[in-house]
């Protein structure tokens, strides 16, 4: 009987977050294209060394 309870509950078990990741993302006039979406579900802006900087 334990078994099934313990089945039953494992079975009905949603997860929730508790708390939403918090991340600093920068994102000013000198960059040519802000790269924080081109990598899916990634939290941090796209690899550096394909940062391009705004010709002055």
């Amino acid at each position: 009987m334990l078994h099934q309870i313990q089945r039953i509950l494992h079975d009905r078990v949603v997860f929730a977050p508790i708390w939403e990741n918090a991340f600093i993302r920068g994102v000013g006039p000198r960059v040519e294209e802000p790269a924080l979406t081109l990598i899916p579900a990634f939290p941090y802006s796209a690899p550096y060394e394909d940062l391009r900087l705004k010709r002055p």
